[in-house]
């Protein structure tokens, strides 16, 4: 039941013994296609921000605590992986650079296919060659 010209924008109506009050639905000064993009670009920015301090926290959780906390003899918050295990990472970054990178055969390749072992005698001689010309007995 409406009342009177002043309530247009009000509804009033009887349910039981108490009145009910129920404004009209008003129209949003946004867009709704703008509410959405709005939302997805909300969505994007949190999603962003949460992949980057999950990997912050990955990259940190590696290399800290140096040494294991400990309350009561039991740990708390165990040390890094990289300082937990670093003589056997050591071990195994020396073998594969070792094995792989710097081999007799890379090392034989270098210098005699390549031509830079030729080249560096050749120049070698031609100095000697002009410092023993240039002397005089």
């Amino acid at each position: 039941m409406v009342r009177g010209p002043s309530c247009k924008r009000r509804k009033y109506f009887l349910r039981g013994n108490s009145r009910v009050w129920q404004s009209r639905p008003r129209e949003h000064p946004i867009n709704p296609i703008t509410i959405k993009i709005l939302i997805s670009a909300g969505i994007v920015v949190i999603a962003t921000l949460h992949g980057y301090g999950a990997a912050w926290l990955a990259i940190w959780m590696l290399f800290h605590p140096y040494q294991p906390v400990k309350f009561l003899r039991l740990t708390v918050w165990p040390q890094g992986m990289i300082p937990r295990h670093r003589a056997r990472l050591a071990q195994s970054i020396g073998n594969a650079v070792g094995n792989e990178l710097v081999s007799q055969d890379t090392v034989f390749d270098a210098l005699f296919e390549t031509g830079f072992f030729s080249r560096k005698v050749e120049g070698f001689v031609n100095s000697y060659k002009e410092r023993g010309n240039g002397r005089r007995d």
